[in-house]
């Protein structure tokens, strides 16, 4: 099974981006093939393993206090994001928006 994990960013490392990985390589255990789409990514040791997918050149967005600096901001992200996604949806057997 083909699995497509979409998460907005794994450039910081926290509680989702801990479930995103965890998941994955519980799929991954069951011998399915997972990739993650994410605009953003860091080279981090609990990264290791992973199908990481990003866009060439990668989107990184500001967050200021847990809010985006501007409306258009967010638009230009989560249309980076779709698009991205529309890149693997074909692959994919099973698609978790996370």
């Amino acid at each position: 099974m083909n699995v497509l994990i979409v998460h907005p960013q794994m450039a910081l490392f926290g509680g989702a981006e801990k479930v995103v990985v965890y998941l994955a390589k519980a799929m991954m255990r069951k011998g399915w093939n997972v990739k993650i789409a994410t605009l953003s990514t860091q080279n981090h040791q609990q990264y290791e393993g992973l199908d990481i997918v990003t866009p060439e050149n990668q989107v990184n967005y500001k967050i200021r206090g847990g809010r985006f600096t501007d409306g258009f901001e967010i638009v230009k992200i989560w249309g980076s994001l779709a698009s991205l996604a529309k890149q693997y949806a074909a692959w994919a057997d099973f698609f978790n928006p996370h």
